[in-house]
């Protein structure tokens, strides 16, 4: 078999391990031992009890004619991709890095530029197979388990891990051709996609992919892609040409299909530059190892591991605070124009990505809490916003809480979060999440919502 591929009954001994495990496990919780980034972009308590499910990362099967794919939890989407593409298809919704997990999309969130037209990841799932805490293993759909299976998106393994999927898949072309249409008044912007968003075209034209980046006030950028069968010339953003400066250079663009999946992966959608990658030397020296997501996250893990950044701080005293603020943020698209304006005048961070997506599964999730039927924009900045305050009080990321929650906005969870619980219960369904909690974790084995998520345990 591949790399890439796992037979059924690979799997099937994998499960019995982990159910081994799970039913040997001392008193006391347990969490994932993965070889994958968290999909919270903080520190987490240490759990000695660790559940390994590094093994869990192969493709079953791939059906081109049913559009359906069988796959385990920790497989990536750089497997997946490459797994899928080899039958001319895709996931429904991929998301912007390669390194993310199938289940970790699942579990805490996965959005891209096809959910105008899908949704947020979870919507195009059929079925979960789900470890519970007492070693059973249960397979979640709309027709069995319901409850879960609407139940798990969102809470971040709380209820169960997702150890196997079958996932809707979309037949794809070779290339995509992109239109970046520029527009100056925010309003107009979002009224255009709006549009796009209900009818799937521009001028006419269908659109297969849409995403947006606001560089300044004054300068929007509206990423169109169509898939096509040929292209004129293909374009490369993964060595010494950035993707992200493109967009504001140039009125249209080709790429292929792979690497318009991953045109984000290399610098990090704008990142990179705070690895120093944006610097022409340093991409011709260090590129071919630097330019992926996964560096990025070993290069945080040493970070987290030995206090790179407090140490070098410490060497400047005199400098300035920086609290960070890294979040992703939805809010419905009539209001959006008014977020993007308090983000300006308030936060300052830029660029921005905007991201649109759509209620595709006419069933709601309970635990994503959008106050909308139509449309919404998520808001991607990722940056340090200087502070003459505590930055560990997130003063910027209250206020951007705040003002979420004014507008029936909600966020995803691994996003810097200074929720008390009482508004955190205000947001998430508490008798809801309680009720599952009591059904499939009884004795509280897996972590609570909101102190994994919260309260970083």
């Amino acid at each position: 078999m591949s790399d890439l591929f796992d037979r059924p009954a690979d799997y099937q001994e994998k499960r019995d391990r982990l159910v081994e495990a799970m039913k040997r496990r001392h008193a006391g919780p347990v969490m994932l031992k993965k070889s994958s980034s968290s999909n919270l972009f903080r520190n987490r308590s240490q759990i000695s009890e660790r559940l390994d499910v590094r093994d869990l990362n192969r493709v079953i099967t791939v059906d081109p004619k049913k559009l359906i794919v069988e796959v385990e939890g920790m497989t990536t989407y750089e497997q997946l991709v490459k797994a899928t593409l080899q039958y001319n298809c895709l996931p429904t919704v991929v998301p912007q890095l390669n390194t993310i997990t199938i289940g970790g999309a699942i579990a805490g969130g996965g959005i891209e530029s096809s959910s105008f037209r899908y949704g947020l990841v979870h919507e195009t799932v059929i079925e979960m197979e789900i470890l519970l805490s007492n070693g059973t293993v249960i397979v979640a759909s709309l027709d069995q388990y319901a409850d879960l299976f609407y139940g798990v998106p969102n809470t971040f393994g709380t209820l169960g891990y997702i150890l196997k999927l079958k996932v809707k898949l979309v037949p794809i072309k070779a290339f995509v051709h992109l239109q970046h249409v520029f527009f100056s008044d925010a309003s107009k912007f979002f009224q255009t996609i709006d549009t796009i968003t209900e009818t799937g075209k521009y001028n006419s034209h269908r659109i297969d992919f849409m995403d947006g980046s606001v560089y300044e006030r004054d300068q929007h950028y509206l990423t169109l892609g169509t898939l096509v069968d040929t292209a004129p010339y293909t374009s490369n953003y993964t060595y010494m040409k950035m993707y992200y400066r493109s967009i504001s250079s140039r009125q249209e663009d080709y790429l292929t299909i792979h690497d318009y999946i991953w045109r984000w992966d290399p610098d990090w959608f704008w990142c990179s530059d705070r690895f120093g990658a944006d610097k022409w030397l340093i991409r011709l020296l260090f590129g071919k190892w630097l330019l992926h997501s996964k560096t990025y996250w070993q290069i945080i893990g040493w970070d987290r591991k030995y206090q790179l950044g407090e140490k070098l701080s410490r060497l400047r005293p005199h400098q300035p605070n920086h609290e960070s603020v890294i979040q992703d943020v939805q809010i419905p698209i009539e209001h959006a124009p008014t977020f993007l304006d308090f983000l300006h005048r308030r936060i300052g961070i830029l660029p921005i990505w905007i991201c649109p997506a759509k209620d595709f599964n006419k069933h709601r999730f309970d635990f994503l809490p959008l106050k909308t039927k139509g449309p919404y924009i998520n808001f991607g900045f990722w940056d340090f916003v200087e502070t003459d305050r505590d930055p560990t009080k997130g003063y910027y990321n209250r206020l951007i809480e705040k003002e979420i929650a004014r507008l029936g906005g909600t966020k995803g969870l691994y996003s810097e979060s200074y929720y008390t619980s009482q508004e955190f219960w205000q947001i998430y369904d508490q008798k809801r999440y309680n009720h599952l909690k009591q059904v499939y974790d009884p004795e509280h084995v897996l972590k609570d919502f909101y102190q994994k998520t919260i309260k970083r345990a």
